[in-house]
């Protein structure tokens, strides 16, 4: 599970992922890994590298990688399930990354807009056309009706 906090690694932070876990407001991915055996006797400790790719928000943010939240794992030491990552997490394209944010916040609100705008305008042009159809039939009805009057 990672978690993204304000501050940068912060013991207190992790304290208090230890006592109380992450806030739920605060967990920016979960992902559950399958079944890992411990080595045997024999075998030397394998590592396993997991790549985690989740969507940040812009700024400095402290991203801490919680392994077994719930302690279901039996182990030796609990104290090595919370840490902090301290490489410096970037972009290599922060800019677009930002404008990015601000197209994915705007773009739905700006497409019902046009979309409505587009709507209003096929209404007043096929009520316009409407109209002279209609404008138009009066005309033919009335000069029927002067050409039959005066024929009487």
């Amino acid at each position: 599970m990672l978690c993204q906090y304000d501050d940068v690694n912060s013991q207190s932070i992790i304290k208090e992922i230890k006592r109380n876990g992450c806030d739920e407001d605060s967990i920016v991915m979960r992902q559950v890994v399958g079944a890992l055996l411990a080595p045997s006797a024999t075998e030397d400790a394998k590592e396993i590298e997991i790549y985690l790719l989740y969507p940040v928000v812009a700024g400095s943010k402290g991203v801490y990688v919680v392994v077994d939240p719930m302690n279901e794992i039996v182990e030796g030491s609990e104290n090595n399930n919370i840490m902090a990552v301290s490489e410096p997490l970037e972009s290599p394209s922060p800019f677009l990354d930002v404008a990015g944010q601000i197209v994915g916040k705007t773009a739905l609100p700006f497409v019902v807009i046009l979309l409505t705008m587009s709507l209003l305008g096929v209404v007043y042009f096929v009520g316009k056309a409407r109209r002279e159809e209609v404008k138009k039939r009066i005309a033919e009805q009335s000069s029927l009706i002067s050409v039959l009057d005066s024929e009487d």
